[in-house]
């Protein structure tokens, strides 16, 4: 179609078109389409192209000639667009309109031009010289391309939507404009000379119209317009009609072209500004808007200062803060010293600027009397304009309510205050340590209590209160050593650079992110030197208080001790004064001497089973615990206590397991609890009647690996409201009694992991020693006798075998 219109608007003597839309439709297309296909877009013109032009009555060979200048233009043009503006361009900004005309307008056309009047030459077509040919063409293309390629280039996606959503009001000025154009193209280039008058003046009656659609309607708006008046204007001149039509063909056809090229140009540009300005204003709109609500939104305030009349003015964000400058003057004065920092800029002072003619000056706080008569504080900056001349003329700037920041920076320097006097009263220091920088921080006092200088890294002093494999661990490594709850604690022994040793109690935690990821480890850490050491005093005490109560124990078996030992003494000294009788007669019966001297040792080695474990029990060796059989034990202090039970005519009933029973305890301390259980036990039975004074030892291996012993009698039992006071200290029920006793006893099996209980049985009482197996783990103490399978004998008739 372009083709046709092409050869239609043709002056019959020239061989080159006045316009020729072809070309200008073929550059269009490859502009639009991507270069991949560029090749199939060529190819596909040239079998339109020939029939075309062939039915025409264009020769063949011109017909291929013009269609390698007429390709090659569109391609040359279309190369040198995209090199400038990638993708599908749009003519929507002067530079791009500016690539377009040189390039695919101007230039494209003008080397293609060569080549095709050449051609047009070479195969003698027509009869127009070279030169002329040369110029129709190229003014030809030009006026097409300059027509047709910004109208497809302008219509896209959003154009309909554009149209569809346009008011009422701006589409029936699209028509109007429309209307009045093509009416004055009628009455301009249709009319015949005699008919219409003006003369060439009326060529200016479409200006008008043009300048409207450009400024109202933007490249589309133009671009079509163009395109109309060039159609009118050729298709009336071809007609013999118009202003053009006085001339011969050759003029009339150059000047027809100038006249549209000027015109449109121009005009095209004119649309291209004026799009770009109106864009332009928008985006500065929005900004505008933008920067208000963020202004709002932050609370800034703006002011400005007339530096010639001294007048100040301000929005209604600062008037909020500080009311009307007419009303409190002062404040923004205040408010402009501390700007200047100092200095007023005087009307007529000179002072060099920068680039721009502004000077800025840095933030500054000043705190201002707020309308209602309460102070708050502003953050304030400033620009300082000046002329070109280097006159300062006026002052702007922005403030900024911080009051709120002041009040909470004031409220966190008083807690952090706070906090600092509780942690030096508490004797507390707190670090921290980011995973992912490996910065460490720690408070003055985690300083203090290393006694190390405040310089020295957070991160190498950090060693001190977590194991620095723990800070060089990886995040999956550090997670599982915090375990699931995130918290770890340790203790460790310090020695401080000036020799001294603290002991360093910490509690670190792992924090985490709203996703869940770890990233610092927080913790505090508490000097507990005075606490262990305390504690090891009170160890201490409590060691030599067991150990006193073992020699009271011993003190109690006195009577029984010297008369265990005193019969092997007799026996000794009978059997060694009658070795000596012996020795001294004529005749020793070596027989007889033998057997006096066995008694001598065997009566010795009883002397030394009695004092054995009495000076085993009175050592001070509470440290050394080992693996122990309990029977044995029992045994041993059933041993020592036998005398006295069988002086206060106690029957005692053992009963023990076959196999053995392992304990890991210390023998001295726990001889010392059975003692103290079976005197207990003595001085209970002793108010019973003769036929109920009985004595029960049971070892009997429970659940959850724990052995116990139960030492059982029948004396009566324990009173109801003493039972849950027997294991306090100086507490008793004996009339001589220091009430140290079982407190002591108590106190060595927990130390010893295990528990001591009592509690009342039928006739009497019960008292548990609860001990783990050497290959179990501790007794938990909250269990009650039968849970740990243990289950006291009734005492109302002896048990069997007793």
């Amino acid at each position: 179609m372009g083709a046709r219109v092409g050869l239609a608007l043709t002056f019959g003597a020239t061989p080159v078109a006045t316009v020729w839309p072809p070309n200008a439709v073929l550059l269009a297309s490859l502009l639009v389409a991507p270069t991949s296909v560029w090749w199939i877009l060529l190819l596909a013109a040239l079998p339109v192209h020939l029939v075309v032009e062939l039915s025409g009555g264009v020769p063949a060979p011109m017909a291929l000639s013009w269609f390698v200048s007429n390709g090659l233009e569109a391609l040359l043009g279309a190369a040198l667009v995209r090199h400038f503006l990638p993708g599908r361009p749009r003519l929507d900004t002067v530079r791009a309109f500016g690539v377009f005309v040189i390039g695919a307008t101007f230039l494209a056309t003008c080397l293609t031009s060569f080549l095709d009047a050449a051609l047009v030459a070479w195969n003698g077509w027509g009869e127009s010289p070279y030169w002329t040919v040369w110029r129709i063409r190229f003014l030809s293309n030009v006026l097409a391309t300059q027509t047709i390629v910004p109208i497809v280039l302008a219509i896209d996606g959003r154009l309909l939507a554009t149209i569809r959503i346009a008011p009422a009001r701006r589409q029936l000025e699209a028509v109007a404009l429309g209307a009045a154009l093509l009416l004055v193209c009628l009455v301009t280039f249709w009319l015949p000379e005699g008919v219409r008058h003006g003369g060439p003046a009326l060529l200016y009656a479409p200006i008008p119209l043009l300048l409207w659609a450009a400024v109202r309607f933007d490249l589309l708006g133009i671009s079509l317009c163009l395109g109309a008046v060039t159609i009118m204007a050729i298709s009336g001149a071809v007609r013999g009609a118009g202003p053009f039509a006085t001339l011969d063909a050759a003029e009339s056809t150059l000047s027809l072209q100038l006249f549209l090229f000027l015109t449109g140009v121009p005009l095209s540009l004119l649309a291209t500004t004026t799009e770009e300005r109106r864009r332009a204003e928008r985006k500065a709109a929005e900004s505008e808007r933008l920067l208000s609500l963020t202004i709002k939104t932050a609370n800034i305030g703006i002011w400005t200062a007339d530096l010639e009349t001294g007048l100040f003015g301000a929005d209604e964000v600062l008037t909020g803060m500080i009311g009307e400058p007419t009303a409190h003057a002062d404040s923004y004065n205040a408010l402009l010293d501390h700007t200047l920092v100092g200095r007023r800029a005087l009307p007529g002072e000179r002072t060099s600027g920068s680039a721009n003619g502004e000077a800025f000056f840095p933030d500054h706080e000043l705190e201002l009397q707020h309308p209602d008569g309460t102070f708050c504080w502003i953050i304030t900056r400033g620009t300082l304009l000046r002329s070109p001349d280097g006159n300062p003329f006026r002052l702007m700037g922005i403030a900024m309510d911080v009051s709120e920041r002041k009040r909470i920076e004031r409220t966190l320097r008083e807690h952090d205050e706070r906090m600092s006097l509780v942690a030096t009263t508490a004797d507390i220091g707190f670090w921290s340590v980011e995973l992912a920088t490996r910065e460490a921080w720690m408070s003055d006092h985690c300083y203090a209590m290393l006694g190390i200088d405040p310089g020295t890294p957070a991160i190498s002093a950090l060693e001190y209160f977590l194991p620095r494999s723990t800070i060089g661990e990886t995040i999956a490594r550090i997670e599982q050593q915090f375990g699931r709850h995130g918290t770890a604690d340790d203790e460790s022994c310090i020695k401080r650079p000036d020799g001294t040793t603290r002991w360093i109690a910490s509690s670190a935690r792992l924090e985490r992110s709203l996703a869940g990821h770890p990233i610092r480890i927080i913790g505090v850490s508490r000097d507990v030197t005075h606490q262990r050491q305390s504690e090891r005093e009170a160890a201490e005490r409590r060691l030599a208080l067991a150990h006193l109560s073992r020699v009271a124990t011993v003190g109690e078996l006195t009577a029984a001790i010297v008369h265990e030992v005193g019969q092997p003494l007799g026996a000794i000294l009978l059997n060694a004064q009658v070795a000596q009788r012996m020795v001294t007669a004529s005749e020793i019966d070596v027989t007889e001497l033998q057997s006096v001297v066995d008694d001598l040792v065997r009566d010795a080695k009883r002397a030394g089973g009695v004092i054995g474990p009495l000076r085993d029990l009175l050592r001070r060796n509470e440290s050394a615990r080992e693996a122990l059989d309990l029977r044995a034990v029992v045994q041993d202090a059933l041993e020592l206590a036998r005398s006295e039970l069988t002086k206060q005519r106690i029957e005692v009933s053992v009963n023990m397991p076959d196999e053995k029973s392992l304990v890991m305890a210390n023998r001295a301390q726990l001889q010392q609890v059975l003692l103290n259980l079976i005197l207990n036990a003595r001085d209970a039975i002793n108010s019973a009647s003769p036929e109920r004074r009985q004595l029960l030892v049971t070892v009997t291996k429970g659940v959850d690996s724990v052995v116990s012993v139960g030492v059982a009698d029948s004396g009566g039992g324990f009173a109801r409201e003493h039972l849950g006071h027997v294991f306090e200290p100086f507490f008793t029920s004996k009339s001589n009694g220091l009430g140290l006793g079982l407190s002591v006893s108590r106190s060595i099996m927990l130390d010893h992991g295990g528990d001591l209980r009592a509690e009342n049985v039928e006739g009497g009482a019960l008292l548990q020693v609860i001990l783990p197996e050497s290959s179990g783990r501790p007794a938990p103490r909250p269990a009650a006798a039968e849970r740990l399978g243990v289950t006291p004998l009734p005492l109302t008739q002896p048990p069997p075998g007793a």
